[in-house]
């Protein structure tokens, strides 16, 4: 359950999580950028993660692109470009789940008006200590979480988890 002035995030994650876990570094792929959504509204957006993710084949095709730095509030931060996933915006939403989620959100919900990003979908992982992805390496996503995080305060909570599915070619 999300706590009212927390905000959401859906994310591709790379290692095992499971409901309530708590992290602050955990390595994931933005699946979009933070929005609120009213308790009694997060049902549809649930509902939609369970019908595109839960043991689903999707995001098989990640692999490690160029590195690149973005800037996060001011300060520098490292990642590593996804490559396999097409950079979309709203003007041309070329990964119908990222543009299915992004219309949904918008419509239950919301997104911070004062983010450039917020209808733009870069794929990449941020470095860490622990995790650096390498050029050409496949990424294996688990599952994509609904993470939920108080405005002011860094640590995320999974609220929601769907393990996705692999195809055996």
């Amino acid at each position: 359950m999300s706590l009212s002035g927390e905000r959401l995030l859906v994310a591709a994650m790379v290692n095992h999580v499971e409901e309530g876990d708590s992290f602050e570094n955990e390595p994931h792929m933005s699946y979009g950028r933070w929005f609120t959504v009213a308790e009694h509204r997060r049902h549809f957006l649930l509902n939609a993660m369970r019908n595109l993710f839960l043991d689903q084949p999707v995001l098989e095709e990640a692999v490690g692109g160029k590195k690149s730095l973005f800037f996060r509030e001011g300060k520098p931060v490292f990642v590593r470009r996804i490559q396999g996933l097409k950079e979309i915006s709203r003007d041309n939403p070329a990964n119908p789940e990222w543009y299915g989620l992004h219309s949904l959100i918008s419509g239950i919900g919301e997104f911070d008006s004062n983010d450039k990003y917020n209808h733009a979908f870069r794929p990449h992982v941020t470095n860490t200590e622990e995790f650096r992805l390498q050029k050409g390496e496949p990424v294996e996503f688990e599952s994509v979480a609904l993470i939920a995080r108080p405005k002011l305060h860094q640590s995320g909570r999974v609220i929601a988890n769907f393990a996705l599915g692999r195809s055996d070619d």
